[in-house]
């Protein structure tokens, strides 16, 4: 069976359908609106005094990925096989579990029916 799923935008200064959403940044903040192709139009001739004269700001530092070096700090020239991670613990596998701080887990008790045996 087949689903069909249709998303009507609608232009946030004026109601009526929207013909796309932009996107937008000031302040530090991500924004967005839904607008028709006049708004957008208006929107974008409003802000291109600006833009114009903008320069290119570095993307935010949540964006960007530090060197390898610093991702992973067992990682360099000396490493091994490229690409080899350091281990969590000597001798053991990424990720493992040691069995001694792995909890003991035992079957449930069935509940108990009767007298209480304990007294």
């Amino acid at each position: 069976m087949a689903t069909t799923v249709t998303i009507a935008l609608d232009d946030d200064l004026e109601g009526g359908p929207a013909e796309e959403t932009v996107r937008f940044g000031l302040g530090g903040t991500a924004d967005e609106i839904d607008l028709n192709k006049k708004n957008a139009r208006a929107f974008r001739t409003r802000l291109a005094p600006f833009v114009e004269h903008a320069r290119k700001a570095a993307p935010p530092a949540c964006l960007v990925k530090p060197p390898a070096q610093q991702r992973h700090p067992g990682l360099g020239k000396r490493a091994g096989h490229r690409g080899q991670r350091p281990r969590a613990h000597p001798g053991q596998r990424r990720g493992a579990v040691p069995s001694r701080d792995q909890p003991i887990l035992t079957p449930a008790q069935p509940p108990t029916t009767g007298p209480n045996p304990s007294g």
